[in-house]
């Protein structure tokens, strides 16, 4: 009985940011096909370098700075739908607030169930 040998994936080539900006200014220069054969890698690679490249250089600080504030707002926000829909989900009863005689502060009292779901009981 003979056994078959597992073929290999060829690992992959992480190139740094530098190689692929030098990448992109010899393709600049020779072309993407003939920098492609130089370099070892297939010509669509290059130009996915450069247009990667192209927006990275396109974007302003502020901008960078604002989409990785929206992108950790976006992320704020479906937490908070998440517990939303969990606590309309729950039981009228389940849910009571205390407020102390003159006194700005308010107890949320939970349901044993809401709090073995990880809301705080404060």
């Amino acid at each position: 009985m003979t056994t078959r040998k597992k073929l290999r994936k060829p690992q992959r080539i992480v190139r740094s940011d530098e190689y692929k900006k030098d990448a992109v200014k010899l393709a600049d220069t020779v072309g993407a096909t003939e920098a492609a054969k130089q370099l070892g890698v297939h010509t669509t690679q290059i130009y996915n370098w450069r247009t990667k490249l192209r927006v990275k250089e396109s974007r302003t600080e502020a901008e960078t700075r604002l989409m990785d504030e929206n992108a950790r707002l976006t992320r704020k926000l479906a937490e908070k739908k998440q517990e939303n829909d969990f606590l309309k989900n729950l039981p009228p009863d389940a849910i009571r607030f205390c407020r102390k005689r003159n006194s700005r502060c308010c107890t949320l009292i939970l349901h044993p169930e809401a709090e073995a779901a990880g809301f705080l009981v404060a």
